[in-house]
């Protein structure tokens, strides 16, 4: 049974034991007094599992093997009871008032499905690096310069269960990256989402969660624009998705190079 005033955040974690003190403890000392913290927990080789234990029973903890976010994504959903869902990833962390504020938004605006913040960066210290204030909702623009943090966001949970009845699923498993952009298209043809002008969530940039296949994860986001048909030729996405460096080098190993990593995906 949906709870009419819950809030669900889920936050999967994978190789989390550094970030998991800091970005459960402020889901938990949130000013809106209504949410349920459902961590997913993918099997990792440190101390995360440890560390997540000593906070039960205030989250709801499932254990499973090693996935992807995407899965991970999906099975907290399944636990979800709330009226509007929350995510967070567990090396981001929230300000005490981001879920009260959005809620709020979200009631006063019965045609908005998303909210989602401005956001403030910081390494891994916690040391703040700089702060980004996103543009007002359009989509078009959105589409262009994915400017919306993923752990900012707020939605309605009848706008997910909209999506899951009509693709099958919520987040797509398939692909091997930015699951987050493809979700959040399908639900901006859904809906219309609504910009908080408040720095209300904290990203930590920090080595492990950069890519270190630039390649690939230009080519999956093409993959993806690909997919909802906002380019109409796969083969100039994929071109235009190389780094710059295997067109201007046009030695055979480069270009060799650059054709596997797309057949593999």
């Amino acid at each position: 049974m949906r709870n009419s005033d819950l809030v669900s955040i889920i936050v999967p974690v994978y190789k989390g034991e550094q970030f998991i003190n800091m970005c459960i403890d402020r889901l938990l000392s949130q000013t809106y007094p209504d949410n349920e913290i459902i961590v997913v927990y993918d099997d990792s080789p440190d101390n995360s599992l440890r560390i997540l234990e000593e906070y039960v029973p205030k989250i709801n903890l499932i254990k499973q093997k090693k996935t992807s976010p995407a899965i991970a994504r999906n099975v907290g959903l399944r636990y979800a009871n709330g009226k509007y869902i929350a995510f967070c990833d567990i090396d981001d962390f929230f300000a005490p008032n981001k879920i009260e504020k959005q809620v709020e938004v979200l009631e006063e605006n019965p045609n908005i499905g998303l909210a989602y913040t401005d956001i403030v960066k910081v390494n891994h210290n916690r040391d703040e690096m700089g702060r980004t204030l996103c543009p007002d909702w359009d989509k078009e623009y959105w589409l262009s310069h994915r400017f919306i943090a993923f752990s900012s966001v707020l939605l309605r949970k009848d706008i997910l269960d909209k999506i899951k009845e009509k693709d099958g699923y919520y987040f797509d498993e398939n692909l091997p990256a930015f699951d987050d952009f493809d979700f959040l298209i399908r639900i901006s043809k859904e809906t219309q989402f609504k910009r908080i002008p408040d720095f209300l969530t904290y990203l930590r940039f920090h080595s492990e969660n950069l890519s270190k296949d630039l390649c690939k994860m230009d080519v999956v986001r093409a993959r993806i624009q690909w997919k909802h048909k906002l380019i109409r030729h796969w083969a100039n996405s994929v071109i235009f998705a190389i780094p710059k460096q295997y067109l201007i080098d046009t030695t055979l190993i480069h270009l060799k190079r650059a054709w596997n990593k797309i057949k593999k995906l």
